[in-house]
């Protein structure tokens, strides 16, 4: 017979004592591995998640400032005694808009001798 090539192929070949040693440590470090990739993995899918959600959270607040054409805001609020009436009056103090009404307490109703609006008498000693 004469020999027209020689090469390589994958064929199956019995493992020594030692080998089936070693496999076995490889399969044990490859499950370590899984394992705490596995545990990343779950770690940042939470995250994500909870990233997602914050992000959700902002698209429905931007979208309903969309819709309603408006969007809340702290605004310097002056609160006012109208003594001539009994009411208590609330007001924004950017826009002048009445935002309640309401009459006064009885406790409120009382004039104090000395009001911030009038001046103060001096005390005699």
């Amino acid at each position: 017979m004469r020999t027209i090539s020689v090469h390589n192929e994958m064929l199956p070949v019995d493992l020594t004592d030692s080998e089936k040693i070693d496999f076995g440590r490889r399969l044990a470090e490859l499950g370590y591995e899984i394992s705490g990739i596995e545990e990343r993995k779950a770690t940042m899918s939470k995250q994500l998640g909870e990233d997602i959600k914050a992000l959700e959270q902002q698209a429905n607040t931007v979208g309903a400032c969309i819709r309603s054409g408006t969007e809340r805001r702290e605004i310097p609020v002056e609160t006012q005694a109208d003594d001539e009436r009994c009411e208590i009056i609330k007001l924004r103090i950017d826009t002048g808009e009445i935002l309640s009404r309401r009459a006064m307490t009885p406790e409120e109703r009382q004039v104090s001798m000395f009001r911030d609006d009038q001046p103060r008498r001096r005390e005699q000693g």
